[in-house]
This record gives structure tokens, sequence and C-alpha cells, in this order.
């Protein structure tokens, strides 16, 4: 049900978000253009259940997290170092508050992400266990393996999404 409202947000979106989707878009169909990909994305913007498995980012993140919670949420850059971002973590989890994170993209079609990521996916910290972040998959299956910090910033989008 969670998943069919998400969906379902675009049918709410103001003109701004809707001309803010189509820009993004453009984008997405100009980079895959760009790195040869290919099944290209093409065509007009995607809505509900197609525009879903696009992916999202973490300002789409914020802005579910604000509605099903009714808090304020926030998209924060992940700190550089790997002592920081363990830190900037263990702070938000000691709060109770969710992390939420998005894998990259993958570079080529043929590249497989490591520690059973799925590109441009969307997960929760849940732990940070022996200096490793833990992440959680939200369909309850092919949770990622443990990953150190380094691994992290150089397989995750370089933001998270909490609440403030």
């Amino acid at each position: 049900m969670l998943e069919k409202a998400i969906a379902g947000t675009d049918q709410s979106w103001s003109p701004r978000e809707v001309a803010d989707w189509a820009e993004c878009w453009d984008a997405i169909c100009a980079d895959d253009i760009k790195r040869k990909v290919e099944n290209p994305h093409n065509g007009p913007p995607p809505t509900g259940y197609v525009r879903l498995n696009q992916g999202c980012n973490a300002w789409d993140r914020a802005e579910l997290l604000t509605q099903l919670t009714g808090d304020k949420a926030a998209v924060l850059s992940c700190p550089e170092k790997p002592i920081d971002l363990t830190k900037a973590f263990a702070r938000q989890l000691d709060d109770n508050k969710p992390l939420l994170v998005g894998a990259r993209q993958k570079n080529h079609d043929r590249e497989a992400l490591p520690h059973n990521l799925v590109p441009a996916h969307a997960y929760e910290v849940v732990a940070i266990r022996d200096d490793k972040i833990v992440l959680h998959n939200p369909w309850n299956r092919d949770h990622p393996e443990p990953m150190s910090p380094e691994e992290f910033s150089a397989n995750m989008r370089p933001f998270y999404t909490t609440l403030i």
C-alpha cells in the first residue's frame, strides 16, 4: 500500500513539480545517450510506478519522509572523512532517526555493483557495526553486505535523508 501511495504522489504535483521532473527526465535521457546505454530512456517523463522504477533522489526521499511522518526532513551531505561519516550516522541512529541513502548508478550496462547493491536504489542505514555501515533493502530481501565507510562513499550517492 505504501508503494502504491508513493507511486501516486505525482498525481498531486504542482505545475512546478511536473516541470522539475520533466527537466530531470531530460537530463537522464541525455546522460543515457552520453554513456551509450544499450536501452536508453526516451519519450515523455514517466509517471506512477514507471516513474518510481526510475529511482529517486535524496530530495524525493525527504518529501516522502515528511509526508509519512509529518516531521521536517533534511537532505545532508555525507561527510568525506570515514570517521566523520560513521559518527554522523551513529548520531542519527542513536536519536532513532531514519537514514535513507541511494546507491549510485552503474557506469556501464554490464557493471555489477559490489555488496549486492541494486543500482540507483534506495536503502535505509540501520546500524554501524564493527566500523561497517549496515544497510536494509526496503524489499526486505537481498540486503547489501555491510561495507566500510570508504566502500560506502565509493558506491553510494553523496547525500542522505533524515528527519530534523
